[in-house]
């Protein structure tokens, strides 16, 4: 079904514009069937928008209509990662709810441990202080809180339209933490703090080897560097520098030469910004059977107080801090947590495919994938058109506006079939056949694509639609409607608010044509309802539907949005694993991001200096605008029949450039003509486009005929 009803008359367009187009063009290339290329290229918006200094405001709504149009088509594919579920060897993954913490899952709870992650260990230590020598269980843990949660800019706390239409994982401070676990109480004598440098207790502490050599209540000193075995030519590399063990000297001391500098260290000492500290050591008479185990880093040796930076970390400012308390007691607590927050836009938080990473690599916590990434577009708007009974061959209403939802793809499998409509269907349409009844419209393909009723819903009642995408079932119904008003609902997590007047349903939100308006779009999914009206940027509930910037097509009166394959089961797989862990994911996939056209792409023709400089998008005839003057090949005005239009025609013409760029042309015999050919260009997508020119005719909007010119 067309909703734009084509005329039969076609009116041409005298060969003025063709001939007179002639000048600047070139062999012709450049066919509108590509439109929106090539003003849109790989993504992003390449051209200038002109209209002329005393443009008619229909030349300049006209524009603004194909901005918008355009504005949707600009947008890059972003990788999601595509798994529908994932698999790990060596860690844990799981599938989170949007808007849920980490530590609220089956999987993850409070804390892992060596049972869901290979890298974190499970041993038997000893501890041999003075006369006091006993062994000890330890274990490592991975833990969580609530600082770190699956999220969209809807669902997450600090709400905000700058996070866009994906998801992500905010963290906060204590969010992660890694800790090492005593499992058996210490014995007194074998406190931490009875450690020294003669009685040192060592444990692999986050995948390193620490020696605690003294400790307090809230602190300890440890040799924190690596540590190396090393035969005599030996050479290991220690933060960027290369570190040669030369030889070793009868009495213990070494000869090391770090990055050239070559110097004998006898206990500890700082070497060209690198602290090597002699742990032990062996002498043989040949110099090559000589060895020594050395601690080496930028800090060999240091003393930590609970809260400061981590080994490794910026002193003013860590990612990573130590927790210490208790470590003079028999239940020392010794850990290492996250002390940033990562929840604002601006933070830049991880997002799918990205992970959280503790020190050194030791674990990874990962946002891996989306459990769906196919998604369907649908629109909602209003239009007129002829309503018909059930079976195609009564006309109930020859000219009713309606309110349409749309599913793009045209494969008749947008709705499942229901609300009386005996085949599946991509357009339903809605129209108030009494105070609080909706008719319920359906695009019938197999009777000429008319609009037929489907059934009558009462408003405050009924599902008036279900949107069917795979395993997607969508309920579209009515909320709170009175007296010709009331909301448009997408399942639970979206409203709309829809204005009739007489039956026939007027407009999106509460006033026609507002950009702005409060309550006109309003997220129902979280703890608080939230008014996205006002919102200039893309957005995802958390059942995934992506919600487009509705402030840029309220003036439109459309609603764009998608939904994904399973609304009921969105999710994100999230992975946790450490080294040697394998993880694998089924196949990518990607979902469109916008790409904002930049502000200043609109212009005045007196901006423009050289038509043939760039792209250019001409809106208006040769009489106002001195752009499509140029184009027409023309230093002055071209009026009336001078401009080779004739009355309710107007032209959408190409012209395309020596230099490659193209410049295309819409314009009128008046502006009312001018905005019917925009109208076309905005929904070039409903009318067949080709060739290097179109003709658009007709007397109104919703009166709208695109042809070839005559010979």
């Amino acid at each position: 079904m067309q909703l734009k009803k084509i005329a039969k008359g076609i009116a041409t367009v005298v060969s003025a514009v063709s001939m007179l187009g002639a000048t600047v063009m070139g062999a012709m290339a450049a066919d509108l069937a590509n439109y929106p290329a090539p003003f849109v290229a790989d993504g992003n918006f390449d051209a200038l928008l002109v209209v002329g200094n005393s443009a008619a405001a229909e030349d300049i709504v006209g524009a603004i209509d194909i901005a918008t149009s355009l504005q949707f088509e600009t947008k890059q594919p972003i990788a999601v990662g595509g798994a529908a579920a994932v698999s790990v060897t060596g860690g844990k993954t799981e599938e989170v709810t949007l808007g849920d913490a980490l530590n609220a899952t089956a999987a993850f709870g409070n804390s892992l441990d060596d049972d869901d992650v290979a890298a974190l260990q499970e041993s038997r230590i000893t501890i041999d202080i003075g006369d006091v020598d006993n062994e000890y269980d330890v274990h490592d843990e991975l833990r969580f809180t609530n600082g770190v949660s699956v999220e969209t800019g809807l669902t997450y706390s600090n709400q905000d339209e700058d996070f866009g239409s994906g998801v992500f994982m905010p963290l906060t401070a204590g969010g992660l933490s890694y800790y090492y676990v005593f499992d058996d109480a210490l014995e007194t004598g074998n406190y931490l703090s009875d450690a020294s440098t003669t009685d040192p207790v060592e444990i692999e502490f986050m995948g390193r080897k620490l020696k605690i050599t003294s400790a307090t209540g809230t602190g300890i000193t440890a040799r924190v560097g690596q540590e190396f075995f090393m035969g005599v030519g030996d050479a290991v590399t220690v933060n960027g520098k290369e570190v040669t063990l030369l030889n070793v000297g009868t009495g213990g001391n070494i000869v090391v030469d770090v990055d050239g500098v070559v110097e004998t260290v006898s206990n500890k000492e700082d070497v060209n910004g690198i602290e090597i500290d002699i742990d032990d050591f062996f002498y043989e008479d040949n110099k090559e059977d000589r060895s020594a185990t050395l601690i080496i880093g930028t800090e060999a040796t240091k003393t930590y107080q609970d809260s400061d930076e981590y080994i490794g970390q910026d002193e003013d400012d860590p990612d990573w801090v130590w927790v210490l308390s208790g470590i003079n007691t028999s239940a020392p607590i010794l850990g290492v947590e996250f002390d940033q927050y990562i929840d604002d836009p601006d933070d830049n938080p991880v997002t799918v495919g990205g992970c959280y990473e503790f020190p050194e690599g030791f674990a990874k916590v990962c946002l891996d994938s989306l459990t769906e990434n196919d998604y369907k577009k649908f629109t909602i708007d209003t239009t007129t058109d002829e309503l018909y009974a059930a079976d195609g061959s009564t006309t109930l209403q020859t000219s009713a506006k309606v309110l349409t939802i749309e599913a793009a793809g045209g494969e008749d499998n947008g709705f499942a079939a229901g609300a009386g409509a005996a085949d599946d269907t991509d357009l339903v349409a809605l129209y108030e056949e009494s105070s609080g009844n909706i008719g319920v419209y359906w695009e019938d393909s197999s009777n000429g694509n008319k609009l037929t009723q489907g059934a009558i819903v009462n408003a405050s009642s009924g599902t008036l639609a279900t949107i069917d995408f795979q395993d997607t079932a969508l309920a579209i119904g009515l909320q709170g409607w009175a007296s010709g008003s009331g909301n448009l609902t997408l399942g639970s997590e979206l409203s709309i608010y829809i204005e009739t007047s007489s039956s026939d349903f007027i407009y999106l939100g509460h006033s026609d044509g507002d950009t702005v308006t409060a309550s006109d779009v309003v997220y129902t999914g979280g703890a608080v309802n939230k008014d996205i009206s006002g919102w200039e940027e893309d957005t995802l509930t958390s059942a995934g539907l992506v919600v487009f910037d509705y402030d840029g097509s309220a003036s439109n009166d459309k609603f764009e949005f998608e939904v994904n394959g399973d609304t009921a089961d969105f999710k994100a797989n999230v992975v946790v694993y450490g080294a040697g862990a394998a993880v694998a994911s089924s196949a990518g996939g990607s979902i469109d991001a916008p790409v904002k056209i930049n502000v200043g792409a609109a212009k005045l023709d007196s901006e423009i200096s050289d038509v043939t400089a760039q792209n250019l998008i001409v809106v208006g005839g040769p009489c106002i605008n001195t752009a499509a003057q140029r184009l027409m090949g023309s230093s002055s005005p071209l009026c009336g029949e001078a401009s080779g239009l004739s009355a309710n025609t107007a032209t959408v013409k190409l012209f395309e450039q020596s230099n490659g760029n193209v410049a295309m042309l819409v314009a009128g015999w008046t502006a009312s003509d001018t905005r019917r050919a925009t109208r076309v260009v905005a929904d070039y997508d409903k009318y067949s486009l080709s060739g290097d020119e179109v003709v658009v005719t007709g007397t109104s909007l919703s009166d709208i005929s695109v042809s070839a010119p005559s010979e």
